[in-house]
């Protein structure tokens, strides 16, 4: 070793830097990725609590509650699933026979924040073979009504083809194919657009007047309870 080198000690490692890549991007690509990742893992939370609650009977109660108030809940239908979108509420309904474990029906109630009376026309629309929302195919579409505490409510009858290709949101039940019924479940002077679907899954009858009105009878529907 020559005498220069006498005294020199190894130089130091170099200082970690900030990537050349995230300064060109400037400040606001800094704030935005920032944000990004928060957001991202603030709508993860979000989504899996809305899932758990979502899951939870005696949290969805309350909220059927608020949207078709009732006196007692029916002793034969499960609560199996809420979901709350923003623009719609959606309770999914397992009815089972009174003398067995089988699931005599599938019944879905949707609300939707407004009043809107294209969604209402489409839901009962005897042409109109898309699912509600785009959820499975109708088959011999047929208008009627049905009697329920003194209110004609608008209905239609038909057969729900299951969609194969088209995955449930995780954590809903699937409603299930077979003869249906949707109605028009609207307040005369509500201020939310009100449906019922009934689906069922034991069988290819038809759902009677006698279905809807034991179903509903618990909810506050019409005048004449």
């Amino acid at each position: 070793m020559s005498e220069s080198n006498w005294g020199e000690s190894e130089a130091p490692p170099p200082k970690k830097r900030v990537p050349t890549w995230l300064w060109a991007c400037g400040g606001g690509c800094l704030l935005a990725l920032v944000l990004g990742l928060a957001g991202g893992a603030f709508l993860f939370v979000k989504v899996k609590k809305a899932v758990e609650e979502g899951q939870n009977p005696e949290i969805q109660w309350q909220r059927v509650a608020e949207v078709l108030p009732y006196d007692n809940r029916p002793a034969d239908a499960t609560l199996q699933f809420g979901m709350h979108l923003g623009v719609v509420d959606m309770f999914v309904f397992r009815v089972d026979h009174q003398d067995s474990a089988k699931a005599e029906y599938s019944a879905i109630l949707f609300q939707l924040n407004a009043l809107d009376t294209d969604k209402r026309d489409q839901a009962l629309d005897p042409k109109e073979s898309n699912g509600f929302f785009g959820q499975g195919k109708r088959r011999n579409m047929k208008s009627g009504t049905v009697r329920v505490q003194g209110r004609e409510l608008k209905a239609l009858r038909f057969d729900q083809m299951d969609d194969d290709e088209k995955k449930s949101v995780d954590g809903a039940p699937k409603a299930g194919k077979g003869p249906s019924i949707m109605l028009d479940l609207t307040p005369e002077n509500g201020t939310h657009t009100l449906f019922l679907q009934m689906i069922r899954l034991d069988g290819t009858e038809p759902i009677g007047d006698e279905d809807v009105q034991r179903f509903l009878k618990p909810f506050h529907v019409g005048p004449d309870r």
